[in-house]
Parts: structure tokens; sequence; C-alpha cells
């Protein structure tokens, strides 16, 4: 089944450092006061991460922005957005019946209920054909006026000062095209585990095929916080505007 999708654009702050290795790996210090309690509307913990249970809006029922998205789940109670990884390994652990109560209630959330596309607690950067994925960045905001990346392109979201973040992981992807939709079967096996917890060919079979993710990368010289799809398992570093918001508690 043909999947078509509309993108928006999204470009780096002309101010972000290329490399990552110029941006320092900086813990954000809001979040090593976070204190590990059972929140309300808390699952019970899936590989020491413990889940919102429903994905939520703003009080107009409405998407957040990331940045806004990030305040109001940590005025919740909770840390930041879970990565694709977290996500995913729940998700697949629900495709296979490997799960009950409260974290069955949260998979269900995820794909049953629907709720449109989320958000993770990364950013992506191109640069050539090298990615950076950048792991809990907490200043990257939606630009009110216009401004230009590094490569001269008109940018949506932009890192206010230097871009904050845990961590910081690189893979080669030379030769997949940014801005287009491109099936994980065909991506790096590193860049697979890490951004689904396994490689392709250890996939639930209700994800192989014609129903395989699809994953969409930045354009050389944009940076974009990442979300995923609820419908099909995808996730997309393009720019979408906004999203909606799912805290995590990590004992990692």
């Amino acid at each position: 089944m043909k999947r078509v999708l509309i993108c928006s654009l999204a470009s780096v702050l002309a101010t972000i450092p290329i490399f990552a290795a110029n941006i320092p790996e900086h813990k954000p210090a809001q979040e090593q006061h976070v204190q590990h309690i059972q929140q309300k509307g808390t699952s019970e913990p899936y590989k020491s991460v413990t889940f919102e249970v429903r994905a939520m809006y703003d009080e107009n029922r409405l998407p957040f922005l990331y940045a806004d998205s990030l305040a109001a789940l940590r005025e919740r109670g909770y840390q930041r957005h879970p990565r694709p990884a977290e996500v995913f390994s729940l998700y697949f652990a629900g495709l296979e019946g490997k799960i009950a109560g409260e974290q069955l209630t949260v998979f269900k959330n995820m794909a049953v209920d629907k709720t449109p596309v989320e958000w993770l607690s990364m950013a992506m950067y191109r640069d050539g054909d090298m990615l950076y994925c950048y792991e809990d960045p907490t200043n990257i905001k939606k630009a009110t006026e216009p401004r230009m990346d590094a490569k001269g392109n008109l940018a949506e979201w932009y890192a206010d000062g230097i871009l904050q973040h845990s961590s910081v992981r690189q893979f080669q992807i030379t030769g997949l095209v940014g801005h287009e939709y491109i099936s994980v079967n065909e991506l790096p096996t590193d860049l697979v585990v890490y951004l689904y917890s396994r490689e392709y060919k250890d996939f639930p079979t209700a994800l192989k095929g014609e129903n395989a993710p699809l994953v969409m990368f930045p354009n050389d010289g944009e940076l974009c916080p990442v979300s995923r799809s609820t419908t099909w398992c995808g996730i997309g570093s393009y720019g979408y505007l906004s999203e909606a918001s799912r805290g995590v508690l990590s004992r990692r």
C-alpha cells in the first residue's frame, strides 16, 4: 500500500556548529533533579523506563511544539520524551503478546488508539553523508522569524544557543536521500538497531515486507526534532510543527 505524506521543511540555525564534536555533551540540570516517583497515569517500568500511559495534548486538545511538550511533561512530573528504541522495544513486545497490565495499556494507547504522531527525545542533524542523533535535546525551538542554516537554507527549527543534549551517535547514510521516506530494511543495520532496538530480520512479522516502517532523514544542514507515527511505526526528522506529548521516567 502506497503511503502519501505531506512534510514541511526544517533546517538548522546558522550558528549551530556543523560537526557533532563541536557541540559539548551536556546533561540538562533539570533532568538530574527529577525524582523517580510513581506519577498519576504512569505505567509499571519496562526495561527501566516508566511510560506515561496516555499521550497528552494541550488544554485545547491540540498537539504541542517540541519545547512546549517538554515543558508540559516536566510539569506532569516526567523527565523527557521517550527515545526511539525505548518506544519500539515496548511496542514490539506488545505486538508479540509479551506484555500485560499497564504496559499493555501503554502499547494500546500507542497503537490501537492511534494518537497521530508523538515527539521522541531526539534531534537529528545531517552533514553530508553523516547523520548525528542527539539524545534528549532540551533547547530546540520553532523559528518565529526567518533564519538561515549553515548551508544557506531557510530554517524552521533551531537550537537556542549551543545544542544541549545528553549524548550523540553518528551514522553513515551515504545514498539515503533526505525528506523522502525510506524502508527500514534499506538502512544500515547499526542504525536500525539504534532506532528500533533490534535488527530488521527480528522485527515482528506484522512490520515486515510492505508493512516495514519508513524513516525520513533531514536534508543536508538541517537540524530537526524527531517524531514517530503511531499508525505505521515510522520515524521522521523533517520538521512536523506539533505533536502529541508523552513523558517517561528513566532509571538508567
